[in-house]
């Protein structure tokens, strides 16, 4: 796993639910 994927998947999650 790649930690910049998830650092990236985590901001798009984060703007959808806002």
């Amino acid at each position: 796993v790649c930690l910049e994927m998830v650092g990236v998947s985590s901001e798009l999650w984060r703007t959808e639910i806002a």
